[in-house]
């Protein structure tokens, strides 16, 4: 194990940040070998430590603050590290795009999805799926005039084409680029309410609409 802890971030995540399936089907295994801190809801077998807002996570040597974040499921979770300026963010934000609300209301996804775009702009985001470049091409459709968004999509394309990962992105791409961040941007707005999409011209009302049209694109 190098003892850089910034090198392991890369490849870090003996952490699980919602209680879907796929995850827990490893942890059995996992627990044997690993500190694992999580959240889950109470019903769940496998609970070796719960963790919320507030608290903090030590990993590798690197401390984590806990932050919640509910939308995708009401019980998700993400890691920050201001050290390391970096996030561990699971299921809500992704490059370009956030997670399907599921358990969770439009609004309570807004505002998680809020609360990690105040972190500081040079924060690297690791998320838990690669879906770039899908998202940066319905980006496209929501902000077609956005050249910082143009650039960042050509930029990953590069990267995909060259067997790089996209991931990951840092605070400021998804603030230029993101349509799930940018309620508050003109041209978004005017796309919406141009494709008669825009039902409630209010912050949630806008990334409600987005999120609703990204779900049948």
């Amino acid at each position: 194990m190098p003892p850089n802890p910034r090198v392991d971030l890369h490849i870090l995540c003996p952490v699980l940040k919602t209680w879907e399936e796929d995850p827990l089907r490893t942890l059995p295994r996992l627990e044997d070998r690993l500190a694992l801190e999580a959240k889950y809801r109470a019903h769940l077998k496998h609970r070796p430590h719960i963790v919320a807002e507030g608290d903090t996570v030590s990993v590798l040597g690197v401390d984590f603050s806990v932050l919640n974040v509910p939308g995708h499921t009401l019980d998700h979770i993400a890691y920050y590290s201001p050290a390391e300026q970096a996030l561990f963010c699971g299921d809500t934000l992704f490059v370009g795009g956030c997670g399907r609300v599921f358990e969770g209301t439009p609004p309570q996804m807004r505002g998680s999805l809020e609360k990690l775009r105040g972190l500081p702009p040079e924060t690297l985001i690791f998320c838990a799926h690669e879906y770039t470049l899908a998202n940066l091409r319905f980006a496209c459709l929501v902000e077609p005039e956005n050249s910082a968004l143009s650039a960042f999509l050509s930029a990953c394309e590069s990267k995909r084409a060259n067997d790089e990962p996209t991931v990951p992105s840092r605070i400021s791409d998804e603030l230029a680029c993101n349509p799930f961040l940018r309620w508050d941007s003109p041209e978004v707005r005017e796309t919406l309410n141009t494709a008669g999409k825009l039902a409630e011209d209010t912050a949630d009302g806008i990334f409600t609409a987005v999120r609703e049209w990204k779900n049948t694109a």
